[in-house]
């Protein structure tokens, strides 16, 4: 009888100890929700603003210089859908011209370079080239360089505008007022003599106070050198740009860039520049929102208690990968299958049935690498996915365990009650009943 009572309390002991553990292992599942609702939020918003941004932003792979993503702009710009040029060498839409100077600059971001402003030819889909005006920077995921980001603005209307500065006075006047950015002209001193209305609407000035103003009087004290040596460098090169906050006349400052190209008169001698300024301010709230959100994405993915994974569905690419997904062997900028094919195992991030194919969200209990994983696939756009795995191992065997002590006290003689704190009986052994 004594051994009874003794092996009823051990048992007993052991059921309140694995219901601990399985209310520890509740909150942590309640607490992982609750982060994978607040990165799901995040990532909509990120999503949205690339979506949403009126220049192409564009990834390129560092293993084959294919494109690995592009934002619709792509195909409102260019004509192209983005299924056409996914997957493919970027160098292909870039004028034959310009294939050298693009693949330099891919190389540098590779190197992890952050590099100016520079110039491309892009084919459009009507056969014609666009002029796009670039800025890249290393697509760097878990400390590692992966390839290229960068943003693409269509300049072709500004190229355009700059080359009618050579056409006569009356056409000039009528072109540069049809144009939103500021068109102005320099004199050999670096005199403004020309403008187009934009700025004076932007500063704030009168024509009258414009003509004949030094240009560097429109710049704080710390930007003038930067103006002046600009502006020597356009007459020693040809061209130049520079990139400089312009002061209106009640003192506030835009953000700008400034390109100027030497004018020659019928003699080819140089007379002086001519250039256009473009308000950066939109731009600078992307690039800062872009960056902010990355950095949030990034801190939200890696406090994650699972594996968390953003995964490209045409090359089945782990694109952004946290420390916990790292430690399992996806790293960012490899091919999801690939590090399980190695190891002679199915890939765990792909064993969810259909889902390149049916576009839907899905959530299904797998086993990998010796572990239970409770593991969701969502859709984000046509061509990513976001995957979460959550190791559920722990609380399967507990479960397995509970079921398994609670087929003894049936065999005792003894009454034998299971009751949860609010005082409802879970389980009663058939000596019980006769109570």
């Amino acid at each position: 009888m004594r051994d009874e009572r003794k092996n009823k309390t051990e048992l007993v002991r052991e059921l309140r100890t694995l219901r601990a553990k399985l209310k520890r292992l509740e909150k942590s599942e309640e607490k992982r929700r609750r982060l994978v609702d607040e990165l799901c939020e995040s990532e909509e918003q990120y999503r949205s603003l690339i979506e949403a941004a009126p220049d192409v932003v564009y990834t390129i792979s560092a293993e084959d210089g294919s494109l690995t993503s592009l934002n619709p702009a792509f195909e409102r710009l260019t004509g192209w859908s983005r299924a056409e040029w996914l997957g493919k060498p970027f160098m292909g839409i870039v004028h034959p011209d310009d294939v050298s100077e693009a693949v330099e600059t891919f190389q540098k971001a590779l190197r992890g370079e952050r590099l100016a402003l520079y110039q491309l030819r892009i084919l459009s889909k009507s056969g014609e080239y666009l002029v796009g005006e670039f800025t890249t920077t290393p697509f760097v995921k878990s400390g590692k360089v992966v390839g290229e980001l960068g943003i693409g603005r269509d300049i072709t209307e500004r190229k355009q505008a700059e080359r009618a500065l050579a056409m006569s006075l009356s056409e000039q006047k009528t072109i540069m007022e049809t144009i939103p950015d500021i068109v102005f002209v320099l004199d050999l001193n670096g005199n403004l003599v020309k403008w187009n209305s934009s700025l004076e609407k932007v500063t704030g000035y009168s024509s009258e106070e414009l003509l004949g103003k030094p240009t560097v009087d429109f710049f704080d004290k710390e930007y003038q050198p930067v103006i002046a040596q600009a502006i020597r460098k356009a007459f020693e090169k040809g061209y130049n740009e520079v990139e400089s906050p312009l002061r209106r006349k009640n003192g506030t400052t835009i953000p700008y860039l400034w390109n100027g190209s030497v004018l020659r008169d019928g003699k080819g001698s140089v007379i002086g520049v001519a250039g256009v300024g473009r308000d950066l301010t939109e731009r600078k709230r992307a690039e800062e929102a872009l960056e902010e959100k990355a950095r949030i994405n990034q801190i939200l993915v890696d406090a994650l208690p699972c594996v968390a994974l953003l995964l490209q569905s045409g090359t089945r690419e782990i694109v952004i990968s946290n420390e916990a997904a790292v430690k399992v062997g996806a790293v960012s900028g490899t091919k999801c299958y690939a590090t399980w094919a190695q190891r002679e195992t199915p890939c765990p991030w792909c064993l969810a049935p259909n889902l390149w194919a049916t576009g839907k969200a899905q959530h299904l209990e797998v086993e990998a690498l010796g572990i239970v994983w409770d593991a969701h696939w969502i859709p984000l756009s046509e061509d990513l996915y976001m995957h979460y795995a959550f190791d559920i191992t722990e609380r399967k065997l507990a479960e397995e365990e509970i079921k398994s002590l609670a087929k003894f006290p049936s065999e005792n003689p003894n009454p034998v009650l299971r009751v949860d704190p609010s005082g409802v009986v879970l389980y009663a052994n058939e000596a019980s009943q006769s109570l």
